[in-house]
């Protein structure tokens, strides 16, 4: 494993922490949370109901989490040897079971539930996630390869 593997590999070790650090909010903590961000959100949204605000904002909360791991994952893969698609598999998996993880999590916290749809809304954020890393190293390799065909 490369260096930069490594930190990647941390990285999303310490994101998944975080996530689950959030699972474990009280429902009462977790309102707060989402409150104060849907009350910061500008005015033109403001003609959305309230409650549906509230739902959007916390299932993006859900849906980004995840595909910040996915990328974090999917980087520590890069770096390590290349993003193949024999290590789609080793991205997902790991990937959704912290999500089924995260959720059997919350049925212990007061408040809280763990649902399906949300692991299939976060397996969204993982897909994603692996989708916009392919995106970048294609990106990025392209960049690479115009770069050194291009002479002065």
């Amino acid at each position: 494993m490369s260096k930069k593997s490594g930190i990647f590999v941390l990285a999303a070790l310490l994101w998944g922490l975080f996530i689950f650090f959030n699972s474990l909010q009280t429902g009462e903590v977790s309102t707060q949370m989402s409150d104060a961000v849907v009350f910061r959100l500008p005015d033109w949204l403001r003609w959305i109901d309230l409650d549906t605000l509230i739902m959007l904002v916390r299932k993006t909360a859900h849906f980004m989490e995840y595909a910040l791991l996915s990328l974090l994952v999917s980087l520590s893969f890069f770096h390590s040897g290349g993003l193949r698609p024999r290590n789609i598999g080793n991205i997902l998996f790991p990937c959704l079971l912290w999500a089924v993880a995260d959720e059997f999590i919350q049925t212990f916290v007061e408040g809280r539930t763990g649902l399906v749809r949300d692991v299939l809304i976060d397996f969204g954020g993982v897909l994603f996630g692996l989708i916009l890393t392919a995106l970048l190293v294609w990106v990025r390799r392209r960049w690479k390869k115009r770069k050194r065909s291009f002479k002065w």
